[in-house]
């Protein structure tokens, strides 16, 4: 699980020391003073991706079918076994 306000939307492509994603925006829902963005990674997974709406990125949101870059944290990253159960 991925907790959309934890992932960042890269414009300027991967980050250095970030675990990077590429994606296409499958659907970008402008809410206000937030946006929330699904995307479909490379891989075939989808995440949601919640961001504030400030200055210039208001204008430069994803559209439908852009490939964007999304960014998580180290420190925001957690590994789960997935064969345990």
């Amino acid at each position: 699980m991925i907790r959309p306000e934890r992932i960042v939307l890269s414009s300027g492509g991967p980050r250095e020391g970030a675990n990077n994603f590429a994606a296409t925006a499958t659907d970008v829902v402008y809410q206000g003073d937030s946006f929330l963005l699904h995307a479909r990674l490379d891989t075939g997974e989808m995440v949601a991706l919640r961001g504030a709406v400030r200055g210039s990125n208001a204008t430069s949101l994803p559209q439908l079918g852009d490939r964007v870059t999304l960014t998580l944290a180290p420190e925001d990253t957690v590994l789960i076994d997935g064969s345990q159960t």
